[in-house]
């Protein structure tokens, strides 16, 4: 057991079968790739203005393949 109370021990649920840990790190991956894709979206449109953010990443494995 921790020495402080108020934080539940690593994968401690509430009661109700929530795991707090987990829910923390669901809602940074989340962050994450909400951000990756908005990256992902302006180097397309860097490349050309009606590129999908999706072909974005094929082009560039395509590019990377292609050495």
């Amino acid at each position: 057991m921790r020495g402080n109370d108020s934080e539940p021990e690593p994968g401690a649920t509430d009661g109700s079968g929530v795991d707090h840990e987990f829910l923390a790190l669901e809602r940074e991956l989340a962050v994450f790739l909400r951000r990756a894709r908005a990256t992902s979206g302006d180097m397309a449109r860097e490349v050309h203005p009606e590129l999908e953010p999706a072909a974005y990443g094929l082009l560039v494995r395509l590019e990377a393949a292609g050495r």
